[in-house]
C-alpha cells in the first residue's frame, strides 16, 4: 500500500538563494501519527509550509512531495486551492493568531465549508455542531455564538482543531500546537488527536521540539537538523536508543522530573545559521563524536535496524549514545 504523504529528497531554497531543507525523505501513512522533531530553526515548520505551498513567494522547491497519489509540486493555483483544507489541513501553535478575533466561532467554521462543501447555510451550522461535538467542546450551539477571546487557549485549539476538520481531510499537520498550553490542556489535545486517528482514521503529522509530546502520541519520529534528517524510526526505539549524536543530545538537553537523574547536559555550540552549515554533517561541529570524515561531506541516512535509519557513519561504532 503507497503512503497517503511521501517526501522524496524534497528541497527548499528561500530568496536571496538561501537553502533550508535539504534532501529530506518521510512519510506517513492513513491512519498513521507521525512526528518531527528538532530545535527551532531546524526546518520542521517549513517543510510543513512547503506541503500547502505557504512558504514566501519567490521561494525554490526541488525533489518530490506525493499526496493521495498527486504529485503536489506540479499544483496550480486551482490545484492548491482544492488540496488546501480538502485534502491536507493545518493547526498552528498559536490559535489566538489562527483565529480571527471579530468574526463568531459559527462563521468561521461554516465559510470555508460553503465554499469547499457546496453545503447550505444550514448544513454547514449542522456540520459546525457536529464538529464542535467531536473535538469535545461543550455546548456547541452556545459556541458557535461565540467570539474567540471568551474562551480558553485550550478551548481556543480545540476550536482551531475542528476548523482544520471541516472539509474532512485526510492529512492534518500540527505544528507545535501545544507549546503555548499547560501540560493539563496539553494532554487532552494529544488525547483529542489520538481519538480523532482512531474515529475517523485522520492522519497527523505532528511538529515538535518536546520530546515527550512525541513518546505519547506518534508511532514513528523523524528528527530534523540544520534541514536534514538525522534519524528516523519508531518513536519509542528512538528515544530510547538513539542511533544519532544529535538525538543523543536532545535526550539529553531534556529536563527530568524524576530526582537523582542528574543535571542537564546543554548541546554545545550554536544550531546553524541557514545558509551556513558546514561542507560535512551539519552537526559536526557540536558533535563530541565526530571525526575528521564527518567534515567531509553530508552523510546519507542509512539502515541502522529495523525500520531504523542515521545519517551518522560514527553511531554504530558507538555503544549506547542515550
Amino acid at each position: 500500500m503507497s503512503a497517503l504523504l511521501s517526501l522524496d529528497r524534497l528541497g527548499v531554497t528561500l530568496p536571496g538563494d538561501v537553502p533550508v531543507i535539504h534532501d529530506a525523505t518521510l512519510h506517513v501513512d492513513a491512519g498513521e501519527i507521525v512526528g518531527i522533531a528538532g530545535e527551532s530553526g531546524s526546518g520542521k515548520s517549513l517543510t510543513a509550509a512547503a506541503l500547502l505551498n505557504l512558504l514566501p513567494a519567490g521561494s525554490r522547491v526541488s525533489g518530490s512531495a506525493r499526496f493521495a497519489g498527486e504529485d503536489l509540486l506540479g499544483l496550480d493555483k486551482a490545484g492548491w486551492q482544492r488540496v488546501r483544507g480538502a485534502g491536507i489541513s493545518m493547526v498552528f501553535q498559536d490559535p489566538t493568531a489562527a483565529l480571527h478575533p471579530m468574526l463568531p466561532i459559527g462563521r468561521q467554521l461554516t465559510e470555508h465549508m460553503r465554499r469547499h462543501l457546496g453545503l447550505s447555510k444550514s448544513d454547514a451550522r449542522a456540520r459546525a455542531v457536529e464538529l464542535l461535538d467531536q473535538v469535545r467542546i461543550p455546548d456547541p450551539e452556545r459556541t458557535l455564538r461565540s467570539y474567540p477571546h471568551q474562551f480558553s487557549g485550550g478551548m481556543r485549539q480545540r476550536v482551531a482543531i475542528a476548523i482544520a476538520l471541516a472539509c474532512r481531510p485526510k492529512l492534518l499537520i500540527a505544528d507545535e500546537p501545544t507549546t503555548a498550553l499547560d501540560v493539563t490542556v496539553q494532554a487532552g489535545i494529544l488525547a483529542l488527536l489520538s481519538q480523532l486517528r482512531d474515529e475517523i482514521g485522520l492522519s497527523v503529522l505532528f511538529i515538535t521540539h518536546d520530546l515527550g509530546v512525541l513518546s505519547a502520541l506518534t508511532s514513528r519520529t523523524y528528527v530534523f537538523y540544520a534541514g536534514r534528517v538525522m534519524e528516523t524510526g519508531p518513536t519509542g526505539a528512538l528515544l530510547s536508543a538513539p542511533h544519532h549524536p544529535y538525538t543523543a543530545a536532545l535526550l539529553g538537553a531534556r529536563p527530568h522530573g524524576a530526582a537523582g537523574v542528574g543535571a542537564l547536559r546543554p548541546i554545545p555550540g550554536s544550531p546553524v545559521v541557514p545558509g551556513q552549515a558546514p561542507p560535512g554533517c551539519p552537526f559536526q561541529p557540536r558533535c563530541t563524536f565526530a571525526t575528521a570524515d564527518c567534515a567531509t561531506a553530508p552523510p546519507e541516512p542509512a539502515p541502522v535496524g529495523a525500520g531504523r535509519l542515521s545519517a551518522c557513519p560514527v553511531a554504530p561504532e558507538l555503544e549506547v549514545l542515550a
